[in-house]
């Protein structure tokens, strides 16, 4: 198959925890709409510049020194090298307006990437907030988030009320300029952020890799995948291929 006949290339950043099921629903949910997968763990030596589009998945928290705040005492799995190659690479892919997704983590990864801060425990700094995520390793609570009807996330999802799978403890707080909130739960926590000032740069708190069979779901990691394939042929037709 040649450059430019196959899928486009996905690099998918990874937890150093991310257990074997974590990466098989990653690579499944982009596989089944023709994409390549390049995995990207903390240790990867790896550049925006080689690849389509980029994957920030989900998994510990960010270190709040990365958007200027002390820790409190109910972060856990911090990972500073995972941090650092994550906002390299998320601001390698914005600067050359290369479109991305962020996941659960991801999503908040994007957020402090546009100049953004996170709130970095919900049950704590927010009292009265819905169970964003159970104790029990592998499960996820659930509840309804409003996605806005102007936005991008609406075009590809619809807009209205959407029932997710949640799994976190943190949340984006506040956004930098250039990113606008989407998507609400009732307690008022941000679900959703658009870069509205890039061509694709959209971050959803829970985990659409684990719904499959949820049309909404699959036509996100679609409508990823076919923005991925677009942006290689941009850069074919500017370049003579790769």
């Amino acid at each position: 198959m040649s450059a430019r006949s196959a899928g486009p290339m996905i690099g998918v950043t990874l937890s150093s925890r991310a257990t074997d099921k974590q990466r098989r629903e990653y690579r499944r949910a982009l596989e089944q709409h023709g994409a390549r997968v390049v995995e990207l763990p903390p240790q990867a030596d790896a550049e925006a510049g080689g690849l389509d589009r980029l994957l920030l998945s989900g998994g510990g928290d960010m270190h709040p020194r990365y958007y200027g705040e002390c820790p409190r005492a109910e972060l856990r799995y911090l990972d500073c090298a995972r941090d650092e190659q994550e906002l390299s690479l998320t601001g390698a892919a914005l600067a050359a307006d290369m479109p991305l997704l962020g996941i659960c983590r991801g999503a908040q990864v994007l957020g402090v990437a546009l100049g953004g801060g996170l709130i970095q425990d919900i049950l704590s700094e927010r009292p009265g907030a819905l169970a964003h995520r159970i104790e029990d390793e592998g499960q996820s609570a659930w509840h309804w988030v409003e996605i806005a009807e102007d936005s991008r996330l609406s075009a590809i999802m619809g807009a209205g009320r959407v029932n997710v799978n949640s799994s976190h403890h943190q949340a984006n707080g506040p956004l930098g300029e250039d990113a606008r909130a989407v998507a609400w739960t009732e307690d008022g926590v941000v679900e959703a952020i658009d870069g509205a000032a890039h061509e694709f740069a959209l971050g959803v708190q829970w985990h659409p890799e684990r719904m499959p069979d949820d049309d909404g779901q699959r036509r996100l990691f679609e409508v990823f995948v076919a923005a991925a394939r677009e942006h290689t042929r941009r850069g074919q037709n500017r370049g003579g291929g790769r």
